[in-house]
């Protein structure tokens, strides 16, 4: 992952990829200063049978038709910036948006 992110962002931790990236998983906010903490971002979806969210399953990319399952103030990107990534990666984000999301 850090090859894909590059070390320039935040590095990528299990608790990210288990609850921060998951559309389905609530936006865990600071409950002093609820502007504070958690992501919005949805990266990854997590499913059994490929369209229910389950917290059993597996991760697969985030597809807008899994909004229906975005968890409370999962409201942020699907994507990182491209910007952001390694330029030699920078192509997936485009074959994500272009046929992987697409898909059905």
């Amino acid at each position: 992952m850090a090859k894909l992110f590059g070390p320039s962002i935040t590095p990528i931790t299990p608790v990210m990829i288990e609850r921060h990236l998951v559309s389905s998983e609530d936006r865990q906010a600071d409950k002093a200063n609820p502007h504070r903490g958690g992501s919005r971002n949805r990266y990854l979806f997590k499913t059994v049978d490929g369209n229910a969210a389950s917290r059993d399953g597996r991760f697969r990319p985030y597809k807008q038709v899994d909004a229906k399952h975005d968890g409370e103030d999962k409201s942020g990107p699907a994507h990182p910036d491209p910007v952001a990534i390694d330029g030699a990666y920078r192509y997936l984000i485009g074959c994500y948006k272009d046929q992987y999301v697409a898909s059905v």
